[in-house]
């Protein structure tokens, strides 16, 4: 099966928008778990199977990678039954990495025209946009500062 890029950002970016905490019946404060096939199915992804030109069986395979990678945490056993609960800290160091549209565009075509689609070489694809922007954007605010 293939790894499609875009149902990575996308999963990343739903689970942005929709981890939260709610009350237990205790009254207690927990996160929200998520299953699998709630999130395939979710309207969230709806319009972008064929925007991005992937398909449930694609997402079920990448949300299933993210998490053998540890971009996304789960309750319970990848093998048997699981609850994904959140984002890990790569996962946020990621999706911050890939966020912006345009950014996120260039990897893309990095990728594209690399031929490497591994989740590092995503991550550090950006990061390396993300270098060579930073001191551009310390030199404007330092000439707008003076």
């Amino acid at each position: 099966m293939k790894f499609k890029n875009e149902a990575v950002r996308d999963v990343l970016l739903f689970f942005e928008e929709n981890i939260d905490y709610e009350e237990d019946k205790h009254g207690e404060l927990v996160k929200r778990k998520f299953y699998i096939d709630s999130i395939i199915e979710n309207d969230f992804f709806k319009d972008l199977y064929e925007k991005h030109d992937y398909t449930k069986k694609e997402l079920r395979y990448t949300i299933e990678k993210l998490i053998e990678g540890k971009i996304l945490q789960i309750h319970g056993d990848l093998n048997l039954y699981y609850e994904i609960v959140d984002i890990s800290y790569d996962g946020l160091q990621l999706l911050s990495s890939i966020h912006d549209e345009s950014t996120w565009n260039k990897v893309k075509s990095v990728l594209k025209e690399s031929g490497i689609y591994s989740l590092k070489y995503i991550g550090d694809v950006a990061l390396q946009f993300g270098t060579t922007m930073v001191p551009k954007l310390v030199d404007k605010f330092i000439t707008t500062q003076s």
